[in-house]
């Protein structure tokens, strides 16, 4: 059955849905993945180029087969394609110019006889010409190699497989699955914590691969509709989860560096591909912007974090400045006034639109969006007399805007069972913040309401578990601020920058930590974003 599955889904996948795959095949085999096409039009015929273990480049083209075979006809189409994939070399920096690559050809399908005799005539003539062979790789052969590497993708369990045919089966427009992909997750990589002996290093390298596969085919829905987000937000969960794993095992970097770059490059990708849709969109409504403006405006919020992440991360990898940075710039300056602070979770999506704006705009605009977020917490979560939860509230950031919706808008079925008024799970990181920036005056005139609110977190039982989506165990940490503070302690409080509490493990990459908040934003403590705020502030 589980064979069975793999081959309907590789049957059904499309060119975009099957390149991500296919390069964690080839990272499992030894290859150094460097690049992965975005799927637009400045590829040139390149999907994949890696560089095999004994150092020879490899460029691959990847098409999915017309029911089930490749054609004369789109052999045809494709022709000059496999032509430029063999004879103009590999542009990229990890790749000298001068070096002699493999070309591949890679469908999910077969081919029928006709296209077999051109092939050997393409090669011939290509020979003749003094360039290499064009090699192919077929449906039988891609999922030999699945099968050779050992890797088991599927779940045995019948509630897994329910749970990975509940996934496969969901609309690619909507929201990934987070609590059922995250727990397939967890057993692929030895995360349950009745797990009774600890996995081999092989194991745990064969899990990975396995949990990459799987993540790429569950995603694969989502991918074919361009459902940008619903990528950048499965890839970061997976990435997290591989780091759980490599710091509940003490894994060596080697076993995983290569599945997380991969990874990162998927999102990276992403990102890229929202800012083209954005560029090229002449509004940014999807459905019905009167009738659900928390939604809309929810999204407004979404994208300018997205995009201000995206150009972090721009300066983060040092890329040359284009009009990428103006045309996001200009994105966001028009819309920011657009977002709204529905509950604690947008919390994360506010602070990476506030470190871009920083870096944009040197007035106290910035630093009054902290003031303002600050103000909105201890206005609507402040003790009430009777002690009652109304529609006016901010939720905890355990709640998302699908979630929250309902009861800011008065339709909710029941009402809700939490209680947020007298605390804040995000207060303290932004007092802490907006300290930093040296706001004396105006944190006088805040502190007697925020003194009404107490800090709330949460400190899962082992570090490891930071990187779960659901940590099942750990201590729920309630403080009150002082209602007399002092500020010199107040701003050595604030400027304390280890990160102490957080794992070295999502240290590596900053920016990519920020991503992590914007899609776990429970997971923010003000440890957490001193830290974050300290390494961003460097760029």
């Amino acid at each position: 059955m589980k064979e069975k599955l793999l081959e309907n889904w590789l049957d059904k996948t499309t060119e975009r849905s099957f390149t991500i795959p296919f390069s964690y095949v080839l990272s499992a085999e030894g290859h150094k993945v460097v690049h992965i096409t975005r799927h637009c039009g400045l590829e040139l015929g390149k999907d994949v180029i890696t560089i095999t273990p004994d150092g020879i480049p490899c460029a691959f083209q990847i098409k999915t087969a017309k029911k089930g075979r490749i054609s004369i006809s789109q052999w045809r189409e494709i022709n000059s394609q496999l032509f430029d994939l063999v004879t103009l070399s590999l542009s990229h920096p990890s790749i000298s110019s001068s070096a002699h690559h493999r070309s591949y050809f890679v469908t999910n399908g077969f081919l029928d006889e006709e296209v077999v005799r051109a092939i050997e005539d393409f090669n011939r003539s290509l020979e003749e010409r003094n360039y290499p062979r064009l090699e192919i790789i077929l449906k039988g052969e891609i999922l030999e190699k699945i099968k050779n590497l050992q890797i088991d993708i599927w779940p045995d369990e019948l509630k897994e497989i329910k749970q990975l045919l509940e996934i496969l089966s969901e609309s690619g427009k909507s929201n990934i699955p987070k609590d059922k992909i995250t727990q397939l997750f967890e057993r692929i990589l030895f995360l349950e914590i009745s797990e009774r002996r600890d996995p081999s290093r092989a194991e745990i390298k064969r899990a990975i691969s396995s949990c990459a596969l799987l993540c790429s085919i569950a995603t694969s829905e989502f991918s074919n509709e361009n459902n940008f987000f619903a990528e950048i937000e499965a890839w970061t969960i997976f990435s997290s989860y591989v780091l759980a794993c490599a710091m509940r095992y003490a894994v060596p970097k080697n076993i995983w560096k290569d599945e997380i770059e991969i990874g990162h490059k998927v999102i990276y990708n992403a990102l890229n591909n929202l800012y083209e849709e954005i560029k090229e969109r002449t509004h940014l409504v999807e459905g019905d912007a009167l009738s659900d403006e928390p939604f809309f405006r929810g999204r407004i919020n979404l994208l300018l974090s997205l995009m201000s992440l995206f150009l972090l991360w721009r300066k983060y990898k040092g890329e040359p400045e284009s009009e990428i940075e103006e045309i996001i710039r200009k994105f966001c300056l028009e819309n920011k006034d657009k977002m709204i602070f529905w509950g604690e979770a947008a919390i994360p999506q506010f602070l990476a639109f506030f470190w871009y704006y920083r870096k944009i705009d040197g007035s106290c605009d910035p630093d009054f969006l902290l003031r303002q977020l600050i103000k909105t917490i201890t206005d609507l979560n402040k003790p009430r007399e009777n002690g009652r939860q109304n529609t006016k509230f901010l939720a905890s950031p355990y709640y998302s805007l699908e979630e929250i919706a309902p009861y800011h808008r008065g339709y909710a079925d029941k009402p809700l069972n939490d209680f947020f008024l007298g605390q804040s799970y995000c207060l303290e990181s932004l007092v802490h913040l907006f300290v930093r920036r040296n706001w004396k005056q105006n944190m006088k005139v805040l502190w007697p309401d925020i003194t009404r609110i107490k800090f709330a977190s949460f400190k899962p039982e082992h570090k490891w578990h930071y990187f779960l989506w659901r940590a099942k165990k750990g201590t729920n940490i309630i403080k009150s601020p002082k209602f007399t503070k002092n500020w010199g302690d107040l701003k050595r409080e604030s400027n304390e920058n280890r990160g102490s509490s957080i794992p070295n493990h999502i240290k590596q990459n900053p920016i990519f930590f920020l991503l992590f908040l914007i899609i776990y934003p429970h997971r923010t403590i003000s440890s957490a974003i001193r830290w974050l705020d300290s390494e961003i502030m460097k760029l």
